[in-house]
């Protein structure tokens, strides 16, 4: 433009005079055109530099978004994992006192029926005490009484020369006693002795046993 002003200044200065008033009018039409112009496209490239780094900056958000939620994804996903394997240390640890309970319980059952074996056991053996006591009771009273019987029968049949008669001197005299009789009833009573002895010994080794074999209970003999 300033050449051109110039140009026409020349123009006018060889010519000496006017170069019309329309050309110059239009050079400077033209040239406001370009100005125009070339401010439309400076601020187009304003406007597209400005959108490029719009869509750059948005660009990087997405990225650092994306990343974040990424981030966030595999916390989640650890936590996840963590309270997964939280929940399966628990269930280990609840099967394991699950399993620890109930041997307890059947240790505690076992031990009650082997409380309740001990408890019948017992029972029995002191039956049998009891029904080993009662016999010898028994043996003792029927040897009493055949005894007093075999006395008294003695005592019909000597006609009382058995009894302790006093002299005047106070000198008690020789009593005859029937010395096979007598030999019997010792022998009766050491038999009577040996079989209570035996019954005891029974009783004894009986209350000795630890534990009787299930379903057998052991006999006590009569003789």
């Amino acid at each position: 433009m300033k050449d051109a002003i110039c140009g026409h200044q020349e123009n006018r200065l060889t010519t000496g005079g006017d170069c019309g008033a329309s050309e110059f009018d239009a050079g400077l039409a033209q040239d406001g055109r370009l100005q125009e112009e070339q401010k439309r496209r400076e601020l187009q490239n304003e406007v597209e530099c400005a959108s490029w780094h719009l869509t750059v900056r948005l660009a990087a958000d997405c990225v650092l978004k994306d990343k974040e939620r990424r981030e966030a994804f595999l916390k989640r996903r650890a936590a996840q994992r963590q309270h997964i394997m939280t929940r399966v240390a628990d269930y280990a640890k609840r099967e394991a006192f699950l399993k620890r309970q109930a041997a307890q319980r059947q240790h505690i059952m076992t031990r009650v029926a082997d409380y309740a074996k001990r408890e019948a056991f017992l029972k029995r053996r002191a039956a049998q005490r009891q029904h080993i006591m009662t016999r010898v009771a028994d043996y003792a009273a029927w040897h009493s009484s055949r005894a007093s019987g075999a006395a008294s029968a003695h005592h019909d049949a000597c006609g009382g020369l058995c009894d302790v008669r006093h002299s005047s001197r106070g000198e008690r005299r020789s009593v005859s006693i029937p010395w096979q009789r007598v030999a019997d009833y010792a022998r009766r009573e050491a038999f009577l002795k040996a079989a209570a002895q035996r019954l005891c010994h029974d009783a004894w080794r009986i209350r000795g046993v630890r534990r009787p074999q299930e379903g057998k209970r052991r006999s006590v003999s009569t003789s």
